[in-house]
């Protein structure tokens, strides 16, 4: 797994982009330790968060990973 965070300076708004090796490893962060991780971070967020999982089409990353959450 690798992650990605993007943060705009000026406003509040962030972007984290979680990459995974296989879609079984995504499901299952979806489904098991993603709502656990949105318990902890939520005093620091404001809104929902907005979830959506995507597959690769193409990337320059040395080592590409398959399937992202977004």
């Amino acid at each position: 797994m690798d992650e990605l965070l993007l943060v705009a300076p000026q406003t509040k708004e962030m972007v984290a982009i979680s990459l995974w090796k296989t879609k079984e490893y995504a499901t299952i962060y979806n489904r098991e330790l993603y709502p656990r991780v949105e318990k902890i971070v939520q005093k620091f967020i404001e809104g929902v968060p907005i979830v959506q999982n995507l597959e690769e089409k193409y990337a320059t990353f040395h080592e590409s990973s398959i399937f992202a959450t977004v």
